[in-house]
């Protein structure tokens, strides 16, 4: 009778410890994947995969509006982690009958949206959900669309879109309630978009690329709002095409890795307080650049980088004081055919809240491969092909979840939830009027003064800087201003804040 009560104990201890490590994903517990119609009898149709027990639960989903989960797809969950929303490129749906949101249509819109309708939207992990606010309903998605350079198979992304969701509205269906706006313009690669918390664990920093070089752009979302573009150059890339690759943070924030047939894998930190990547590491490999699939993941220990091909998947300890010589062959693919068309090559990886990494196949197909223990070094983290089998079709995208609980950095100067140092309050300072024409009016609310401040178009670029010449008021003449969209920055010595104005 002791031992059944200790094992019952030891149960419930490790039950509870999982449901509060699966808490800290709760908004990615949830993968809704698959397309076409849904009926009892085919291998078409829908299906979700649940993390909120420690054995996968997987559920065949039926009814609603035919989406199209193929590459670009994305989900998010609510607190309680309950499926709301999910998103295939073209449109966004809701959990409750699996239709689209009001005014959730035509998401991405343009010739590739008209070209690929009835398909799959041609791109992957191009899409990120940001979670309301505490006692907020208004969810955000942050997606890329696609385009060619002149009708040239040469993919970009012409801009950054945002559409806002109301999670109330329609009984809890949604509704957008602004759509495709765009928050910058500029030659984006569709393939390097990474999303992490701030360190106050609060705010949200989100990651692109040029894609003719290696200028990276860095956007603060601080209360649902653009607080700060900036841009930066860091290691080396050449004018990259490619629509093939993906970028992702570490689950602690501190790194970010991306891949491309072009540029191979590159390791880059990343300082969640000011936005800043360094230490850029170059990582070089021969089966990459031929590959027609590339991807990676990184392990929930943030220690190990997997990097696949369609045929390979390579292990990279990011302790090791050579990485690249760190490298070993973990998985290799056996060449099986599923229905004697389809390949089981590799194709998207995912970490999922359970801490395994799934890796779906390059076509149309049933299967997951999975690496079960991705913590532990080389053949130890026991990748296994075909692991899982779905009850329907699933095309290549897994999606793309950040940590979406990461919390603040203890000690921190940016940590605004544990220090008095909270350096994006709104009330620092206000501009008026905006828009203007040839003079914008600074009004310092803040106690001190700030240093300087610069300003910043919608694609990073640094237009003005001066020091502040210790006044409360002041006009800044912004005549030589073309027309547009601009980013006033005001540095303190706590810190920075950010105002949005627009030149008439």
């Amino acid at each position: 009778m002791v031992t059944n009560k200790l094992v019952c104990i030891f149960c419930i201890a490790f039950n509870f410890s999982f449901i509060l490590s699966i808490a800290s994903q709760g908004h990615a517990i949830n993968w809704i994947l698959g397309y076409g119609i849904n009926n009892d009898t085919s291998f078409y149709g829908r299906t979700i995969l649940n993390f909120s027990n420690p054995t996968l639960a997987i559920i065949r989903n039926f009814g609603g509006f035919k989406f199209e989960l193929g590459f670009e797809n994305n989900s998010f969950s609510d607190d309680l982690g309950k499926l709301r929303f999910f998103y295939d490129g073209f449109r966004l749906g809701n959990a409750i009958d699996y239709n689209i949101i009001e005014n959730g249509d035509t998401l991405n819109p343009g010739k590739i949206w008209l070209a690929y309708q009835g398909g799959f939207y041609p791109i992957s992990d191009a899409s990120v959900f940001i979670p309301p606010l505490k006692f907020d309903s208004i969810l955000m998605l942050i997606h890329l669309p696609i385009d060619f350079y002149n009708g040239q198979p040469y993919p970009y992304s012409p801009s950054i879109y945002e559409t806002r969701i109301n999670m109330n509205s329609n009984g809890g269906k949604g509704k957008a309630i602004s759509k495709n706006k765009a928050i910058f313009k500029g030659d984006i690669s569709p393939i390097v978009f990474g999303g992490c918390r701030h360190s106050n664990g609060r705010d949200w920093w989100l990651i692109f690329k040029n894609n003719q070089g290696p200028k990276y752009y860095k956007f603060l979302y601080s209360n649902s709002q653009i607080y700060k573009i900036d841009s930066q150059e860091l290691g080396s890339s050449v004018i990259d095409y490619s629509s093939v690759g993906n970028a992702v943070f570490s689950q602690d924030g501190k790194k970010f890795v991306r891949i491309s047939n072009q540029d191979g894998i590159q390791i880059f930190n990343f300082d969640r307080c000011d936005g800043n990547l360094s230490n850029f590491v170059q990582i070089e490999n021969d089966s990459i650049k031929p590959s027609f699939w590339v991807n990676v993941a990184l392990s929930a220990n943030n220690r190990f980088l997997y990097a696949s091909t369609n045929t390979k998947i390579f292990q990279y300890d990011l302790e090791a004081s050579n990485i690249q010589a760190s490298m070993e062959i973990v998985g290799n693919w056996d060449g099986f055919i599923y229905d004697r068309f389809f390949t089981t090559s590799f194709c998207d990886m995912q970490l999922a809240a359970d801490g395994k990494i799934y890796i779906s196949c390059a076509s149309g197909n049933i299967f997951l491969h999975v690496i079960n223990d991705p913590d532990l070094k080389g053949k130890r983290c026991d990748f296994q092909l075909r692991a899982v089998t779905l009850p329907s079709y699933i095309a290549c995208g897994l999606g793309n979840y950040p940590n979406y609980l990461l919390g603040p950095e203890e000690g921190s100067i940016c940590d605004s939830l544990t220090s008095n140092n909270n350096i994006f309050y709104n009330h620092y300072f206000n501009v008026y009027p905006n828009p203007a024409k040839d003079l914008l009016r600074v009004v310092i609310i803040k106690d001190n003064l700030p240093i300087n401040y610069t300003i910043y178009n919608q694609t990073g670029d640094l237009l003005q800087k001066s020091s502040w010449d210790r006044q409360l008021e002041f006009d800044l003449n912004i005549e030589r201003l073309h027309k547009g969209l601009y980013f006033l920055q005001l540095n303190f010595l706590d810190g920075s804040v950010v105002r949005k104005f627009v030149k008439n």
